[in-house]
């Protein structure tokens, strides 16, 4: 099946992945594949990922606490015919009234968490919401 946004598919298939209790998923491997799961490693959401020889992918290790998926919720944002962008404050405002939420943005920084936005102090494209 192809797939026109790749971050999109990136995101469903870790989401199914976690649904199915699925101990790993394999994502194409791109630029903003290794974004996305470096920020969702970094935020703890994932063990960790791994190239494959043999093919382009990457397959990326889930995350579990007490056989519960560390993602419980994923919702995306921004879509290709609907970009949502947030400034600074915006942002600033959804983590300190959503503490367990974490969404992640492309900034001119890379593919960053909210945490890491509110340290730099800049906002971007809003990619999708975890809870």
């Amino acid at each position: 099946m192809v797939s026109h946004d790749t971050i999109s598919d990136i995101l469903i298939r870790i989401k199914n992945g976690q649904a199915a209790s699925l101990l790993s998923v394999t994502v194409p491997n791109s630029h903003i594949s290794l974004a996305i799961l470096n920020s969702l490693h970094d935020a703890g959401y994932i063990r960790g990922y791994k190239f494959l020889k043999e093919s382009n992918e990457i397959d990326v290790l889930l995350g579990y606490s007490n056989n519960e998926p560390l993602i419980r919720d994923l919702k995306i944002i921004s879509k290709p015919g609907h970009r949502v962008y947030w400034r600074y404050r915006r942002i600033r405002r959804a983590s300190n009234t959503e503490k367990k939420t974490t969404f992640l943005l492309s900034t001119s920084r890379g593919v960053i968490t909210t945490e890491k936005a509110c340290l730099y102090k800049i906002g971007g494209l809003i990619i999708c919401k975890i809870n």
